[in-house]
């Protein structure tokens, strides 16, 4: 395997939208879904969370959805610690022991001795930043993760995290219509230079409004037409045009919907024709928020 973890990988599936949403399949319907996306389709890059569940009488569920899947050679898992659900809320919990405790459960939970990738879940405001990240190091120290990544973390975080851990990867939102150049092209352009992957959750709507894309532009419409592509795969693409460091992860709970998004791994677009439809699609998005 190559020093970069996520050499070759070109997007990814986020296990969310299986996991948090009352109307979710059931456990075996996620699992059939995932397993014949691997097969099938070509998924290579999960990513789940120990949290991602309904509430603290499930927690682990996320990963227990995958855990079939785990250690295999073609198949890279990530998850996440650093949340905990009390009543199905989301509260942040980044103290150094219980990172241990959590990280050891979803080692058990997924039947492995190694994480290929375990990422600090979020900032907890109470416990110093250093003080999180430097257990997760005393872990990789003692094999239970081989990477460490951070996620919805600041630059000024991301900065402290490589010093300190190394760290691979950065799991931030980022999509071509909500890119805000200001925060997010620092982050971007240090990921470059240091050999972190940006790994982009939510990069089409998010869970909230899995249509807005299709409402914002016509313009990027047709032009995603003309390529033979949905308006979805063209906004995944034009991820490629803020930085090649960008794995998108998106999540549905619709297998035709995965298919399409993976599909973008073979497609190749160029750079100025990406720019072009980002522009285009960022334009028109400023102006129906102006008018709305």
């Amino acid at each position: 395997m190559s020093n970069n973890p996520f050499a070759g990988t070109a997007i990814g599936f986020g296990t969310m939208s299986l996991c948090i949403e009352n109307e979710r399949p059931t456990e075996a319907e996620s699992i059939r879904m995932i397993e014949e996306l691997i097969d099938e389709a070509g998924l290579s890059f999960i990513d789940t969370a120990d949290a991602y569940c309904l509430g603290e009488e499930e927690f682990g569920y996320g990963e227990r959805i995958v855990s079939k899947f785990a250690g295999r050679d073609d198949v890279m898992i990530t998850t996440k610690g650093g949340f905990i659900r009390p009543q199905g809320n989301w509260k942040q919990r980044g103290d150094p022991a219980y990172l241990r405790t959590a990280c050891e459960a979803s080692l058990e939970r997924l039947g492995i001795g190694t994480i290929d990738l375990y990422q600090y879940h979020t900032p907890d405001p109470r416990v110093p930043y250093a003080d999180s990240l430097g257990e997760l190091v005393r872990l990789r120290e003692e094999g239970k993760i081989k990477d460490i990544g951070i996620s919805n973390a600041s630059l000024k975080q991301l900065t402290l995290a490589k010093e300190i851990a190394d760290v691979r990867s950065i799991q931030n939102p980022l999509s071509i219509f909500a890119y805000q150049a200001k925060w997010d092209a620092p982050l971007l352009r240090f990921c470059e230079a240091n050999d972190v992957t940006f790994i982009a959750y939510a990069p089409l709507t998010g869970h909230l409004n899995p249509y807005l894309i299709e409402t914002l532009s016509e313009r990027f419409n047709q032009a995603a037409r003309s390529m033979s592509l949905t308006p979805y795969q063209l906004a995944l693409l034009g991820l490629r045009g803020l930085s090649p460091t960008i794995i998108p992860i998106p999540g549905s709970k619709s297998k035709q919907h995965v298919v399409e998004n993976l599909a973008i791994a073979k497609i190749e677009i160029k750079p100025e024709v990406l720019s072009e439809t980002n522009t285009m699609l960022r334009e028109d998005s400023k102006k129906n928020k102006a008018g709305s």
